[in-house]
């Protein structure tokens, strides 16, 4: 193995492997790696192990032990996302209920995978290394991850000195990177300014309100004030208040004693305390109960919380990261949210632009995310034609960032292979312009005449022809034009039609009609 970019893949059913399988990265079979994954697996009686990089675009496995490695090695790949947003500094992801004994101190959560444990830690604030072990008893004592961490701690040592601690840059990272900050990708002057907004707001603690539309990226400017201020090792929690009923939020934030309820067999940390030194991202803000908008007060005055069946108030220092797709003013006049709260929450506001009000990152980010998709699922990178560029620039994107990545996930998914993007190959609402999708807020706010002539000619145009099933002779009459001006139309402002699907004559009463409606579909396609 030369150590640089070599994929791994083994069949479910693998032979014995050797006692060290270097993956990715270094020279093969180094002394210190070989002997500290034995360490850790013989710590943790576990039959099989992959020692992993966690990166923004997902996992890099370097080495592995066992002759079901490969196996856990796929099943990393599947929470990867997961693994990116729990480790934000040393810890342990163990399944529920198998670690036992009292931690003392040890950072001990809930893993994603039953029977796996892993051993975390955060190097850099995109780059983040693990070990994952698999367990072959239902539970392990503390006293053993605590050995197994402190030998995980060294292992970590060794490997900065070493290539196999080299966090791999994807051709995507080095391409954007002058237009990236944290996880956000933008060159226009919003995102300039939010930039140096966020950059300010790192060095503080003061409490901060996201406010933007849903797919604006809330939580990836959280997650970046938080990585360029906290020190290594502050914890990064994320809580959306819209995702569970009140009687369980209540107990995700503050926790619960032993006994609280019924069901609460044992006791529980909150997320508060969870965050405790670092940062808790509160989305959907809005929609938190307002009985629990009294609770969160006490926090953001006097830095205290009461577990749920407790009497005693337990200290924690946080700094609170809110977010909302709804102006939360409105919220406050209509009774639905505290005013107090508010003006607490309200410390520093950052209001995000939503995609359609900064359009020169359109085509910045269509072509990093068409890059980092294809190296997700290495293919080679695609091209985008002109053409599809000023697709991607028309429309709204009523879901902002999160519709457009979606928008070329799936192109890449069906049509990668091609080599180049165009705009056949996109999504109906893309290929017809704005089509039926007409928007009157997006005409206000355009100021040049053309350019919104054009705009209501292509959604016009886009949509009778819809209407008559891309009949031009019935869309020229409707619109009241020519049926050759309304072709030069179709060719001027791009107009792609979807692949027709030609329907045979039905027998019967009916023969005739439908194939005069298909002589008529023949006629309109001989005379494009």
């Amino acid at each position: 193995m030369d150590g640089t970019t070599m994929s791994w893949e083994a069949p479910d059913a693998v032979p014995a492997v050797p006692a060290l399988e270097v993956v990715n990265g270094g020279t093969p079979d180094p002394e210190p790696l070989s002997h500290g994954l034995r360490a850790i697996r013989e710590l943790l009686d576990g039959p099989d192990c992959v020692l992993f990089s966690i990166l923004p675009h997902g996992l890099a496995h370097r080495a592995a032990q066992g002759s079901g490695s490969a196996r856990l090695a796929r099943l990393l790949d599947t929470v990867a996302a997961d693994l990116d947003q729990r480790v934000q500094g040393p810890c342990t992801l163990a399944p529920s209920g198998s670690v036992r004994g009292d931690a003392y101190g040890l950072s001990i959560a809930d893993g994603p995978l039953p029977g796996v444990v892993v051993l975390a830690e955060r190097v850099h604030r995109r780059f983040a290394l693990g070990i994952a072990v698999t367990l072959r008893a239902a539970d392990i004592a503390t006293s053993q991850v605590r050995f197994a961490h402190a030998v995980f701690r060294d292992l970590l040592r060794v490997l900065r000195t070493s290539d196999l601690a080299v966090a791999p840059v994807a051709p995507h990272d080095a391409r954007w990177e002058k237009h990236r900050f944290g996880g956000l990708i933008g060159a226009s002057r919003s995102m300039r300014r939010l930039f140096r907004t966020i950059e300010k707001l790192a060095s503080s603690d003061v409490n901060v309100l996201v406010l933007g539309e849903s797919g604006t990226g809330k939580e990836l400017v959280a997650r970046a004030i938080h990585e360029n201020g906290s020190p290594a090792g502050r914890k990064f929690v994320a809580q959306n208040c819209a995702a569970l009923p009140e009687s369980l939020l209540e107990s995700e934030l503050f926790g619960h004693c032993r006994g609280a309820f019924t069901g609460a067999q044992l006791e529980k940390r909150g997320l508060f305390e969870e965050a405790n030194g670092g940062t808790f991202f509160l989305d959907e803000i809005a929609d938190m109960p307002i009985a629990l908008q009294i609770k969160m007060l006490r926090v953001l005055q006097e830095g205290e919380i009461r577990r749920l069946g407790e009497t005693r108030t337990r200290s924690v220092q946080v700094r609170i990261i809110a977010a909302t797709n709804k102006h939360l003013a409105d919220e406050v006049r209509a009774g639905r949210f505290r005013e107090d709260l508010y003006y607490r929450l309200d410390v520093v506001k950052l209001e995000l632009a939503p995609l359609r009000r900064r359009k020169d990152d359109v085509p910045l980010l269509a072509r990093h995310f068409c890059d980092k998709i294809c190296a997700r699922i290495g293919r080679p990178p695609l091209e985008f034609a002109a053409e599809t560029v000023q697709r991607f620039v028309d429309y709204d994107w009523p879901g902002n960032v999160r519709e457009l990545e979606n928008e070329v996930e799936r192109v890449v998914a069906l049509h990668g292979d091609d080599g180049t993007v165009r705009p056949y190959m996109l999504s109906e609402r893309l290929r017809y312009g704005c089509g039926s999708e007409f928007s009157l807020d997006r005409l206000d706010e355009m100021r040049h005449l053309h350019q919104a002539t054009e705009y209501l000619e292509r959604a016009m145009i886009a949509s009778s022809l819809e209407r008559h099933g891309w009949n031009k002779s019935r869309a020229a009459a409707e619109l009241g034009v020519s049926r050759q001006g309304l072709i030069k139309k179709i060719d001027r402002l791009q107009l792609v039609r979807p692949t027709p699907v030609k329907t045979r004559p039905r027998p019967g009463a009916h023969a005739a009609a439908a194939a005069a409606t298909q002589a008529e579909l023949d006629f309109d396609n001989d005379n494009e």
